[in-house]
């Protein structure tokens, strides 16, 4: 996947993610900066590339990752433990191909059957 950015000025907060991320914090950004007066930056990338990326030595002011990686950064020192703060939970969605009937998943069950239901690609 292609790295999503976000940029402001060079005194902005730097905030690294992952991509699950940057729509949102790419929303809330002219709210918090009206807010606070100060601007931020966004860099999203995949969440395994990402914590490669900061493992590898990239710096931000804020990291917004997975409880995993997050748990993984601190028992490295990477970031302070006990910083880490649930902002998010995240839900699972379904796309189909355009033109493509949508899949029955109203209930578990039917999830399941969908799913079982499905040809592979490969």
């Amino acid at each position: 996947m292609t790295p999503q950015i976000r940029t402001a000025g060079p005194s902005a907060l730097k905030i690294l993610t992952s991509h699950s991320s940057f729509t949102v914090l790419d929303a809330l950004a002219p709210d918090f900066e009206r807010a606070a007066g100060q601007q931020y930056s966004v860099e999203a990338d995949g969440a395994k590339a990402m914590l490669a990326r900061i493992k590898g030595g990239e710096t931000a002011d804020v990291v917004v990752l997975g409880p995993a990686e997050m748990d993984e950064l601190a028992a490295l020192g990477i970031v302070a433990a006990g910083s880490r703060r649930l902002i998010a939970r995240s839900r699972v969605g379904v796309a189909v191909r355009a033109g493509a009937p949508k899949p029955d998943i109203s209930t578990v069950a039917a999830f399941k059957q969908t799913l079982l239901d499905a040809r592979s690609r490969r």
